[in-house]
Order: C-alpha cells, then structure tokens, then sequence
C-alpha cells in the first residue's frame, strides 16, 4: 500500500519526467535541462525530511532557483502533506510566483487557521488577480470574494500607515490609492474612520506587515510604533475606542496586553483615522460625504463611558481633518472658527508692545503661528500661508540675537523649518525660484531631511527648477543624491 509520501515521490517523479521531454532541443541542453528539472525535484522532496536543516536548505535552494518551479510544485501540491503544502506556499510567496494560486483560493475554506492564513498571505502577495468562477466551488468562491475585500481593505490601511509615517500632511499623498480604488475609495476609508469591526483584520496585518518589512527612521523615531510589538493590540484597541467601554470579554482580551502598548495602540489608530479623514479630502461624493463626516465629528465629542480611556483618547487630529475636508467640499465655517480661536491665543501671549514691521517673540507665539499657516496651507490658501511665514521668520530674526545658547538652538531649529514650510507655500503658488532660494535657507538654518524633499509633494515644482539639481546633489547625503538621480 502507497501512503501520502510515497503518492508525493510519485508526484514529484511524474512532474520531472513531464519537465524533461523537450521538442527539438539538443541532447546537451536536455540533459541540462532534466539536470536542473532533478535538482528541482529533489529539494521539493526534501521539503518533507524530518530533519529541519534539510528543509531548511530546500526551501532556500527553491526560493533562489533562477527559473520556473512552477509545475513541479504543482503536480507535488495535492500529494503533499499540509505541513510540506504550507512550505511551497510560503516558497511561492517569496518568489511571487502565482503557480498555486487556485490552490491558495481553495484553501481560503480550510478550517486550519494556520493554512488558511498561509493562503491568504501568499495570495495577498500577488497582488490582484483573477480566477475564473467555474474553477471554484460555491463556498471557494464566496470565501475569495471575501478575499478580495480584505485584501482591498489592507492595501488601503497600507497607504494609510505609509502616510503617517511621513513628516508632511498633503491629501496628494493619496491620489494614487484613489486612482487604484475608485470604487471603494470613500467606504473603506470611512470603515477606517468609524473603526468598523470589517476593518479590523486588515488594519491589524496591515500594520504588523509593516512594523516586520519597515526600518524606516520614522518607524524608529515614532515610540508609538516601536512599542506595538506584533500589532495584536489593535483588533480589542479599535473596539475598546469603538464601544467607549470594556465588557468583561473585551476587557480579558485586554489584559493580554501592557498598558503601555494599549495607549500606543489607541495614539497610532487615531492617527491612522486622521489620515483617513485626510483622504476623504480627496472625494468626488461632495453631496453625502459631508454629511458623514459631520456626524463622524460630532461622534467625537461623545466622551467615552470609561474613565481610563477617557484620559488616553485624543481625537482633535481627526477633528481638524475632517474640518479641513468639509472646507475643501464649500463647508468652511469650522475650520474658520478653529484659525480664529487660535489667533486669539496667539495675541494672548504677545508681549505688549508697539506694532512693528518685526518683533521679538516667544517660542510659544511662533509655535501657534506655524500651526495657524500650515492649516492655510492645507486648506489651499498659499498666499496667506506664505505672508505668515514670511512674518514668522522676519520677527524670530529680531528675537534670535538676544536669545541665550538653549534658546538660540531651538529658535534655529524653528527657522529652518519655517523656510522649508515657505518653500513649500512658495512651489505651490508656482513661485519655483523663490521656492528653491527658501529651500536653501532652510537646509543653512540647519534643516536637513533630504529624503523628504524628494517625497514632497509640495515642492514638486521646486525640484523642476534646473538649479534645483546642482543644489541638491551639492548638500544632500550621496545615498540619497544617488537616488534623487535614479528617479
């Protein structure tokens, strides 16, 4: 009697002899051929050793084979163990190769929560594709739309993590998630925004894929992030901010986790409905997304019932969002309201003093400033941004010089970014030489994030200027001037 591995040796003898007939090849070049069609062979069977070094050293042999393994792996597939079909998995996965595709879409039914997730994260490595209807059963069917929805959500919460890892805030960091999901642009991101249950999962992967793949200094920067560990947290974290409460359920879900992960989980999930409300900015629905933006806004003043949580939620970066994007859609008075109050905080902290083309000021007043022209910044108005800054720096000027060393630091420090924040309100104005002239203030004021220059959207007319190139490739580190020139 032939048990499973001698049915996965027949198989993979089946799929080496099929490999090696070859038409009019030479006798040379088939015998190479069937020499390499073995050592295929071979390594598929070793995947079932049961000495760990051996599958090891298959799977790497698999994955760094310089051509198709394709067939092999599937004529091998249906004979093999699970164990051995969750390796080829993982081993087409890496090579993102699409040879078990039907076989991944099929096994989205299994009721092995381990095999099933190796199926959805090779498939979801692809990238979109297609299958035909009738190559699947009704339940296999239903199961890869299901499919297609997750992996639709986490391509969007992908897009959304990138974001706030950036250092600026610009709804054209979105426009090419837009043109990938038009259809389904406003209702994912508002199932983001409202921290509906469908998605959850997509987020929580989409996060740990990107805390596992990103060394980014951002990532490394943002303690938030770094205390995430493998984003478990998140799933029992958006529904503790969803319900506003605990239940005892909930609550044990909880406790699997450190305090300080919990709050690191909840500060990133509001950044991450931020950045959707952000994209939102983006939609063409300027008849109903109003409306639900509005009702998401006033969902944020409703305190939770939970004392702790109630201490740990901040939503006023999701509350200026959304005040931005109804702006954009001819709704403006909220955000007018917020600029208006913040410049009466602004003058509450003037010194009282003569009005004068320049003054001295505190940090404080320049901080509240700076906030005050980047929301005109963002809410289109870049000449009124650009007066502001041009202000700011003019009077930190009169204030630099009676500083003491502490002070003079961080007012520097201020400087260099108010020049880059001009150049940005200067590119988008079109006003690209000045922009570049500001730009390079900046980097003398001691501002230096390079890699972000080339990002910006903002500056993309700057970078148009043919000066912008000599500049660039005389200040900025040469990995990055290495990149700016491979673009």
């Amino acid at each position: 009697m032939q048990g499973k591995s001698g049915h996965f040796k027949t198989a993979l003898f089946r799929a080496a002899s099929t490999l090696i007939v070859g038409g009019c090849a030479s006798f040379a070049s088939t015998a190479a051929l069937a020499e390499d069609d073995d050592l295929v062979a071979r390594n598929i069977l070793a995947l079932s050793s049961p000495m760990a070094i051996e599958r090891e050293e298959a799977s790497r042999v698999l994955v760094d084979y310089d051509g198709n393994i394709g067939t092999q792996l599937r004529l091998a597939f249906d004979e093999a163990a699970e164990a051995e079909q969750l390796e080829m998995f993982e081993i087409s996965r890496r090579r993102k190769d699409d040879a078990l595709m039907l076989q991944a879409a099929r096994a989205l039914t299994k009721s092995d929560g381990q095999f099933r997730e190796a199926a959805r994260e090779y498939l979801y490595t692809l990238g979109p594709a297609e299958i035909a209807a009738d190559k699947l059963e009704s339940n296999e069917l239903s199961a890869w739309r299901k499919f297609g929805e997750y992996a639709r959500r986490r391509h969007v919460s992908t897009e959304l993590i990138e974001s706030v890892l950036k250092p600026g805030r610009s709804i054209a960091q979105f426009e090419r998630l837009r043109d990938a999901e038009p259809s389904y642009f406003d209702e994912d991101l508002l199932g983001v925004l409202n921290l509906r249950e469908e998605v959850a999962e997509a987020l929580s992967d989409a996060a740990a894929e990107s805390v596992s793949r990103t060394a980014s200094s951002e990532m490394r920067r943002n303690l938030n992030w770094r205390r995430l560990g493998a984003c478990q947290a998140f799933v029992p974290a958006m529904e503790w901010v969803r319900e506003g409460k605990a239940g005892v359920v909930l609550r044990q879900k909880l406790r699997d986790f450190t305090e300080g992960t919990l709050v690191s989980a909840i500060s990133v999930l509001q950044d991450l409905r931020a950045a959707a409300a952000r994209a939102l900015a983006l939609s063409d629905s300027v008849l109903v997304l109003p409306g639900q933006l509005q009702a998401v806004y006033a969902g944020l003043a409703i305190e939770p019932e939970d004392p702790y949580l109630k201490r740990i939620v901040e939503s006023s970066r999701i509350e200026v969002e959304i005040e931005i994007a109804l702006s954009r859609f001819g709704q403006p008075e909220m955000l007018e309201e917020r600029i208006a109050a913040m410049r009466r905080q602004v003058t509450r902290t003037q010194a009282p003093e003569a009005a004068v083309a320049a003054r001295s000021v505190t940090d404080t007043e320049l901080r509240l400033r700076n906030d005050i022209a980047y929301l005109l910044l963002r809410n289109a108005s870049f000449a009124e941004a650009e007066s502001e800054w041009k202000q700011m720096i003019a009077d930190l000027k009169v204030t630099q010089p009676a500083a003491n060393a502490r002070q003079r630091g961080t007012l520097s420090a201020m400087l260099g970014g108010f020049y880059y924040n001009l150049a940005c309100a200067q590119g988008l104005q079109l006003k690209a030489e000045s922009g570049l002239e500001s730009l390079r203030r900046s980097v003398e004021a001691g501002y230096g994030d390079y890699e972000w220059m080339l990002e910006d959207s903002d500056l993309d007319h700057v970078r148009a200027v043919p000066a912008f190139k000599d500049w660039f490739e005389g200040n900025a580190p040469p990995s990055i001037v290495d990149r700016f020139n491979s673009r």
